[in-house]
């Protein structure tokens, strides 16, 4: 896999403090309301995480993917940092889910490149 030259620049940070939902937060319908990443009160009024996308990391012949993993901030308390034991899902079909390391991978398309930056 390629590797980025440059590290990559968070536009807008994910919100630090985000909670599972309980039964009765689901809507009318029945099914709960959906726990999506949402970003931290900020001057672009952007709703979602976004980074931005050089366009360097294009490859024409493989797809580009951001990998979101919830996890643990290390502290004062606790310096480890540890995959968090809540779910992370999308209904985004797009999305490469792997449940096992609580990771969802979402691909970074043309308009993307286009915009320079990505949100999820």
């Amino acid at each position: 896999m390629t590797q980025p030259t440059q590290p990559i620049r968070i536009i807008v940070q994910p919100k630090a403090l985000y909670r599972e939902r309980y039964g009765s937060e689901q809507n009318k319908t029945g099914k709960q309301v959906q726990r999506y990443i949402r970003a931290e009160d900020n001057q672009l009024n952007l709703e979602y995480p976004t980074i931005e996308i050089l366009e360097e990391w294009r490859n024409i012949t493989l797809p580009v993917y951001i990998r979101v993993t919830s996890v643990t901030v290390p502290n004062d308390n606790e310096s480890t940092a540890c995959v968090h034991p809540y779910p992370i899902d999308t209904d985004d079909l797009n999305v490469q889910k792997d449940s096992a390391n609580n990771a969802v991978y979402f691909p970074i398309t043309n308009i993307d490149f286009t915009n320079g930056r990505k949100r999820y």
